[in-house]
């Protein structure tokens, strides 16, 4: 490094490159971080923002590998290099190098939830979906409010028909996004699951005709959770029942489930369940308290 260029300076240049980007004012951006390059060779921050430019330009992302790999070199903890060098050799169809990648970012730092996500997308691209349910739970439990990762497990277990774990795991979706359009595709997965029985339990024969249609849906939800919750804990399920399963199964208990089911189905019966929630205010208040007062536990 110059003498008179100081770790302060170096800093702002990157940032400098950064705002750049912003602006798509692309090659400027790539100069700036390069300046920083030839000032430091062992600044880390440049080498991943150059390889991060790359990452996000169209037909340039195997460009950016050479920049990681020094980024590596001179920074073996940097974990962020780890997972955007995972994630450039899943999308250029090397899915062996990404999963390797994963794994050893994991190595050096266990607790960085994106690493767990994406190798949990690479399984699961590769049609390997109980090894994208492991990871994808362990993302789940690094990060719970990551609602990419708990609709990843419910299309997970639901690829290998298991229904309970899916159903629980669209719901837990749904009470962090509940007006998307993954939010629509979340509500169609727990109608035919529902359709189906959670295995030979025939919690789909608690539909009542006589009942309107999201009354009857609360019924087979508050059904499926206490049967789910009940089910013995084999060693295999031991971390599903821990967190998913003890938890919705109190919230069966819970006397909130009118409007815990009208707050899932807000994407496919928005007026009318935004009227209903108008309507009950307390029971409203009341899952929220519920919700805030009970967590899940991993």
């Amino acid at each position: 490094m110059h003498a008179q260029t100081s770790k302060r300076e170096l800093a702002k240049m990157v940032n400098e490159g950064v705002d750049l980007l912003k602006l798509n004012l692309t090659d400027e951006a790539i100069e700036k971080f390069n300046q920083v390059i030839k000032l430091d060779s062992t600044y880390a921050d440049a080498y991943f923002e150059i390889a991060n430019t790359f990452y996000i330009t169209p037909m340039k992302k195997p460009d950016a590998l050479p920049y990681l790999q020094k980024l590596l070199q001179v920074d073996p903890k940097y974990t962020a290099g780890y997972d955007l060098l995972g994630n450039i050799y899943d999308d250029i169809g090397e899915a062996d190098k990404a999963i390797a990648t994963y794994e050893k970012g994991m190595e050096v730092n266990p607790d960085y939830q994106r690493l767990y996500h994406n190798l949990a997308v690479c399984y699961y691209q590769l049609e390997k979906f109980a090894d994208a349910e492991n990871y994808a739970l362990e993302a789940v439990r690094l990060q719970r409010d990551y609602t990419s990762s708990i609709r990843l497990y419910a299309l997970a277990t639901y690829k290998q028909q298991k229904l309970d774990r899916s159903l629980l795991g669209w719901c837990a979706f749904l009470m962090l996004e509940n007006a998307t359009g993954r939010s629509r595709e979340a509500n169609r997965y727990i109608s035919e699951i529902l359709s189906q029985g959670i295995g030979n339990t025939g919690v789909n024969a608690v539909t009542n005709k006589d009942l309107p249609t999201t009354d009857s849906l609360s019924l087979q939800l508050t059904r499926a959770f206490k049967i789910i919750a009940g089910t013995s804990k084999d060693k295999a399920s031991e971390q599903f029942n821990a967190c998913f399963g003890e938890y919705f199964g109190k919230l069966a208990d819970s006397g909130n489930m009118p409007a815990f089911t009208r707050f899932i189905t807000m994407s496919v019966k928005k007026d009318e369940d935004q009227a209903w929630l108008n309507e009950h205010q307390k029971e409203l208040d009341s899952l929220t308290r519920w919700i805030t007062a009970t967590k899940i536990t991993f």
